[in-house]
C-alpha cells in the first residue's frame, strides 16, 4: 500500500487535490492559462504525472475543477443578495452592484482569465452553464415587476454589467468604481422600468 501522509487514504486524496488546485491556481496567476500542464503540476507537487490522472482525466476537468469553487462562491454571493431583498427593484439593483462589486474585489479573476484565454470545449461548456444559473437569480424579480421578455431582459443586463465590469477593472481609485457601480445600477433599473412600461402599453 502506498505511504500516505494523512490518517486515511481519503483525506489523503483530499490533500492531494488541494495541493494540485493550490498549485495550479499559482501557474495559471503566475504564468497564465497556456503554461498549466500535468507536467508542471508534477514538477510543483512532487507528484508522478500518472497520479495526477488519478484525479483529472484529461485538461480540461482539471480547470474545470479549477473554476468550480469561484463559480459557486459568485453565483452564491449574488443570490444571498438578491434574496436579501423583498422589493423586486431593490432586488434587481442587487443584482448588480452585487456582481460589479465582486470584480472590484478582484477574488474571481482567475475564473474570468480561464474563460478568456482557454479554449477548451469542457471549460466554455461549464462557463456557459454557470452564466444561465446566474441569470436565473433575477428571474424571479424581474417577473415581479412585470418583465414579459425575461429572457431577452436578461442578456441585455448582463450585457450592461459586462461593460461597466470592463470600467471597474480598468478603474484607479475607489471613488471611480463606486461611481461606475451606482450609474450601472441605475441604467438597469431605469432600463427594466421601460421594458415594463412599455409592456404595459402594449
Amino acid at each position: 500500500m502506498p505511504k500516505i501522509s494523512e490518517p486515511t487514504v481519503e483525506e489523503h486524496r483530499e490533500a492531494q487535490l488541494h495541493q494540485l488546485l493550490a498549485a495550479a491556481r499559482e501557474v495559471v496567476l503566475s504564468g497564465g492559462p497556456a503554461a498549466l500542464s500535468f507536467t508542471e503540476l508534477a514538477r510543483r507537487t512532487d507528484l508522478a504525472r500518472s497520479s495526477i490522472y488519478e484525479y483529472f482525466a484529461n485538461r480540461g476537468e482539471l480547470i474545470v475543477t479549477l473554476m468550480g469553487g469561484d463559480a459557486l462562491g459568485w453565483i452564491d454571493s449574488v443570490r444571498a443578495a438578491v434574496e436579501g431583498e423583498e422589493d423586486p427593484v431593490r432586488a434587481i439593483e442587487a443584482f448588480v452592484t452585487s456582481q460589479l462589486r465582486l470584480v472590484a474585489d478582484g477574488s474571481h479573476d482567475l475564473f474570468f482569465r480561464l474563460v478568456a484565454e482557454t479554449d477548451e470545449p469542457a471549460v466554455q461548456a461549464f462557463a456557459e452553464e454557470q452564466h444561465r444559473t446566474l441569470l436565473s437569480v433575477v428571474e424571479v424579480p424581474l417577473r415581479r415587476v412585470g418583465v414579459k421578455s425575461v429572457g431577452l431582459t436578461q442578456d441585455m443586463m448582463e450585457a450592461a454589467i459586462q461593460a461597466a465590469a470592463t470600467r471597474v477593472v480598468g478603474s484607479r481609485s475607489d471613488p471611480e468604481v463606486a461611481e461606475i457601480i451606482t450609474t450601472a445600477t441605475r441604467f438597469v433599473r431605469r432600463a427594466v422600468e421601460g421594458v415594463t412600461i412599455a409592456a404595459e402599453l402594449e
